[in-house]
């Protein structure tokens, strides 16, 4: 049984359209006891459709404020952990 989920998006990422509150009733449901978002931040993206640029730009504070949240209201049923999984590319690095 698969107890950890360490890289999951929620609707912060681009890539996502589904809301943290789903994704943590879901992992409950499954005997998850912890939970990591790790939402997207690539300020650099190369787009190709230009009706999804920024997609992957984080809006960080509302994004800590939710999980913050969640993490206090759902702390007797799983641990809720956040991170960001960024867009690393060496010309980028004054940028994060």
């Amino acid at each position: 049984m698969i107890k950890s989920d360490f890289h999951t998006h929620s609707d912060f990422s681009g890539d996502s359209k589904t809301p943290m509150r789903h994704m943590i009733d879901s992992a409950i449901s499954k005997g998850i006891q912890n939970l990591c978002f790790t939402e997207h931040n690539d300020p650099d993206f190369v787009y190709v459709i230009p009706e999804e640029k920024g997609m992957f730009d984080l809006n960080t504070s509302a994004y800590l404020q939710k999980a913050s949240q969640f993490k206090n209201e759902y702390a007797k049923a799983i641990n809720i952990l956040h991170g960001v999984e960024l867009g690393v590319q060496e010309h980028l690095s004054d940028k994060l």
